[in-house]
């Protein structure tokens, strides 16, 4: 059987496409991780004194477009529970409003879920109602900062 023969040009531009692919599939596979990873660009972080920050700017045209915006898992160590973060008015600096995705006194498994489509706040255990603004619900204090981040303490529930 004849064994086909290749010059030495021939070997070496097929090494490099394949260096070179190699190397194109690690890069992309960095720029993957980095745009998934928490030290990229972050609309949410989570802050060692019980505080929760979330970027002004992207969370409020998401409120504009769908109501309310849930982060179900906010929060560091054992301060973790889901919360709702509500913006009313054109003003950036005023009308913040986060407020606990559990209703007072209910188990920690009935969640209170947004309708877009009815423009409330429905609880999954009771069937009871909410403004967009949660009325009714335990709300955190918010703070916003000179950088355009909304803080929400955790743990200073307010009602």
């Amino acid at each position: 059987m004849p064994i086909e023969r290749r010059d030495s040009t021939t070997q070496l531009r097929a090494v490099l496409i394949a260096v070179v692919s190699v190397v194109l599939a690690a890069v992309l596979a960095v720029a993957a991780v980095r745009s998934f990873s928490s030290k990229g660009a972050s609309v949410i972080k989570a802050q060692s004194d019980a505080r929760f920050s979330v970027d002004i700017a992207t969370v409020s045209l998401n409120v504009a477009k769908g109501g309310p915006v849930l982060f179900p898992d906010a929060g560091t160590g054992g301060q973790r529970r889901p919360i709702f973060v509500f913006h009313e008015g054109s003003d950036d600096e005023k009308g913040w409003v986060a407020y606990v995705a559990v209703p007072p006194g209910a188990p920690k498994d009935c969640f209170v879920n947004w309708d877009r489509s009815a423009k409330h706040l429905t609880a999954s255990c009771t069937g009871t109602t909410y403004p967009p603004t949660g009325a009714g619900l335990t709300t955190l204090k918010t703070e916003v900062t000179k950088d355009g981040q909304l803080l929400i303490d955790l743990a200073g529930a307010k009602g």
